[in-house]
């Protein structure tokens, strides 16, 4: 098909940004595509990072099929060369997909790729979860999915990384592969766990037990005898490669007609600059970036932006919670939506931190760069009858400026100026009245710093219902969206 001379088709963007560090949009995407986009394509950004949502009568994972997959009318996906696959996990998502008929035809019908597209290669998985593993207990957070390790060797060298496009090539992936598995051995090959101390915990000695045997079945890729490892990989590659369909972002934005919806793997705080080190994706995830793309594509029209932010804090690996409340997490119901492993730590939940949501906006270009905000699962906070907000930090004593640079250094010496604003089930007894609530509690906490100039966003929905298995979700009358 002759796309370079035909017109943009795309006639408007949606970006849905979650302002935290993992990402928090799922649900919000899902029923935006659902309700909202009668045609378009959800363009993927970052890694294939499985989403959890309920379809039906089943709770279904995906991470590189779109949101819009699941309608009457698919909405398909394009995943952009900001997109980075692993061609094993991609298959086995589309083929549990279509043998639970939740999907039809998803190579034909549903899926594009860019070819410029990074490869996420087993070796790449395997350094990443024995790095992981011989920090013992100081762990980064990483899910151990080889994407951050992946897109820093294309960064470091492009020319030797494995691209989406190549996968077909079955000598260029072979040895690309081999090229790999040289390189990340020679970085690894002298690693080992830390021995366990004198005084180790039964617990301890458990972990490290665990701990080893993960260790050595990952170093199985490394010791691959024949290379009997690697011609499998090989085989899966070419299998996914002749079944790809490729386009460029360009040829994207002339193709599908309608609604491009933007679906990040991360949040705006998992950036590699602008994160909370080491608590970090090696990736990009400003939306800056992305728009950059857009508009050397040719793209000129609107893009609308919505940050989006649970009513509370919630991650489950390390780094930085300052309003982290250890009875919270129970009080709120929250359970994993997955099972806890080596790689995914204990859920945590805190108080609705505004001063970590001004940073995170602030680093997609300030309030004015949004065109609304939506907070998701109040029908968690309900139940309490009162909403714990952080609305300052104090440190030495004294206000944290607003506009400092957030770091991980200052966020563990802050302490927090919390309100706690208690309400009766009258105020929040339909969806005029929560949007009211919740509105203008936002608008009077979330601060930009200048009294001068009044710098809101305005609340453009909000999500509630009885639990993440049967979210409603209801937009406010305004027409932002």
């Amino acid at each position: 098909m002759d796309t370079v001379s035909k017109p943009i088709a795309t006639t408007d963007v949606a970006d849905f940004v979650g302002l935290t560090v993992g990402s928090s949009v799922s649900r919000v995407i899902y029923d935006f595509l659902t309700h909202k986009v009668k045609s378009g394509v959800s363009i993927k950004v970052g890694s294939g990072k499985t989403h959890t949502l309920r379809i039906g009568k089943e709770n279904v994972e995906f991470g590189y099929l779109g949101f819009g997959s699941f309608k009457k009318n698919p909405i398909p996906t394009f995943l952009s060369d900001m997109a980075l696959i692993n061609p094993q996990d991609l298959k086995a998502e589309l083929d549990s997909l279509t043998g639970r008929k939740l999907v039809s035809d998803p190579w034909e019908n549903l899926l594009w790729c860019d070819p410029s597209a990074i490869v996420i290669t087993p070796y790449h998985k395997a350094w990443s979860q024995i790095m992981e593993l011989i920090k013992v207990k100081k762990n980064r957070g990483t899910l151990g999915s080889g994407a951050g390790k992946a897109y820093f060797r294309a960064s470091d060298a492009p020319e030797r990384a494995l691209y989406a496009g190549e996968l077909r090539a079955r000598d260029v992936v072979r040895r690309k592969l081999l090229d790999t598995r040289d390189h990340v051995y020679m970085l690894i090959k002298d690693l080992s766990l830390p021995a366990l101390p004198e005084n180790a915990t039964k617990e301890d000695q458990a972990r490290y037990k665990k701990d080893q045997e993960i260790f050595n079945d990952l170093s199985k890729w490394f010791n691959d005898e024949g290379d009997m490892l690697l011609e499998s990989v090989v085989d899966a590659y070419e299998f996914v490669g002749v079944r790809l369909q490729f386009l460029t972002l360009p040829e994207a934005l002339r193709k599908f007609p309608g609604t491009a919806v933007i679906e990040r793997s991360h949040g705006v705080l998992a950036d590699a600059q602008v994160g909370f080190k080491p608590f970090v994706s090696n990736l990009r995830t400003i939306p800056q970036l992305f728009d950059q793309r857009l508009r050397l594509a040719g793209y000129k029209g609107p893009i609308k932006r919505y940050g989006v932010h649970r009513a509370y804090e919630y991650r489950h690996n390390p780094g930085p919670m300052p309003t982290y409340r250890p009875r919270l997490r129970k009080d709120l119901g929250i359970a994993p939506r997955r099972s806890e492993n080596r790689f995914r730590g204990p859920v945590r939940a805190g108080a609705l931190d505004l001063p970590m949501m001004a940073y995170a906006i602030s680093c997609c270009g300030g309030p004015d760069a949004f065109n609304g905000l939506i907070i998701t699962c109040f029908d968690q906070i309900i139940p309490l009858r009162e909403w714990n907000i952080c609305v300052r930090y104090l440190r030495n004593g004294g206000l944290l400026p607003l506009d400092e640079r957030l770091t991980t250094e200052i966020i563990s010496s802050v302490s927090t100026v919390d309100y706690q604003i208690k309400f009766k089930l009258d105020q929040v007894r339909d969806e005029k009245s929560l949007y009211e609530f919740v509105n203008s509690n936002l608008t009077d906490y979330l601060d930009f710093g200048d009294k001068r100039i009044s710098k809101t966003i305005p609340v453009v929905g909000i999500s509630y219902g009885t639990g993440d298995s049967r979210m409603l979700w209801r937009l406010n009358k305004q027409k932002h969206i």
